[in-house]
This record gives C-alpha cells, structure tokens and sequence, in this order.
C-alpha cells in the first residue's frame, strides 16, 4: 500500500472507494505499529520508522521482492 500511495500512476488507477481504503488501512497500520511496537522502543528506533514512512524515495530495487 505504501508504494502505491506513493506512485502517482498506481494510485490514480485506485477508485475513490479504494483510495479511501488504502488511506485508512495505512493510518490503521501506523496505529497498530505505534501502539504495539514503536511505542515500548528507544526513541531513535522510532524516527526510523517514521522515516521510512514519510520516505518519498524508492529505495526497493526492482527484482528484489
């Protein structure tokens, strides 16, 4: 969903409806993370996280998944 979101084309293809989903499946995420994961973290393990979700940059090269 990140990538996506984060790929102009990708997300022009989604469907009103799809986009709302996607917006509150990655907000739901971000949540479940924050609470369940990031929060019981050292603080400098948490900015990476939110790095990597602000990241704009495709930083998974292709082939690799």
């Amino acid at each position: 969903m990140f990538h996506i979101q984060n790929t102009a084309d990708l997300w022009a293809r989604l469907s009103t409806q799809e986009q709302k989903f996607a917006r509150q499946s990655i907000e739901d995420m971000k949540q479940h993370f924050e609470q369940s994961v990031l929060s019981k973290l050292p603080e400098h393990y948490n900015s990476h996280w939110k790095q990597f979700v602000i990241s704009e940059e495709d930083d998974i090269e292709p082939g690799s998944s």
